[in-house]
């Protein structure tokens, strides 16, 4: 009986530990002026925090703060810099197909890319960056 209960305490303080730091970890602000594409579906334009869903920040979650509305991004391929100090947003944009989300970086080191969309060969292609800020009010 002590046995278990010492175990069910372990795992409480453990689950309580993780959540904190994963609640203190950076929310960044990203005010994306087109609409994009994302593995979850198309994002309106607008001012989004950017936040990691998981532990480890491999999956990140946009919230558009006018609409309150949350989507996850898709695992990515992990591309780790620790000299990427700048945290930003990068864009695939095609003339005809829009812009898609391609990579993400944290600016803490950490950074994800994305599956590129093919594009038809009549489209001419861009990149945009959007860079993001920290939010001190939260």
């Amino acid at each position: 009986m002590k046995k278990t209960l010492n175990s069910l305490l372990i795992t409480a303080a453990g689950f309580a530990l993780s959540a904190a730091a994963a609640y203190g970890q950076t929310r960044l602000i990203a005010n994306v002026p087109f609409e994009f594409h994302t593995a979850a579906g198309v994002q309106p334009a607008g001012e989004y925090t950017v936040s990691p869903a998981t532990y480890d920040g491999s999956v990140a979650r946009f919230q558009n703060m006018r609409t309150g509305h949350s989507t996850i991004t898709g695992l990515g391929a992990q591309n780790a810099n620790p000299n990427d100090t700048m945290p930003q947003l990068l864009f695939r944009c095609g003339s005809e197909s829009g812009c898609a989300l391609v990579a993400m970086k944290m600016g803490d080191g950490r950074g994800w890319t994305y599956k590129v969309p093919k594009m038809k060969p009549s489209e001419a292609e861009r990149i945009s960056v959007v860079y993001m800020g920290s939010n001190q009010a939260e």
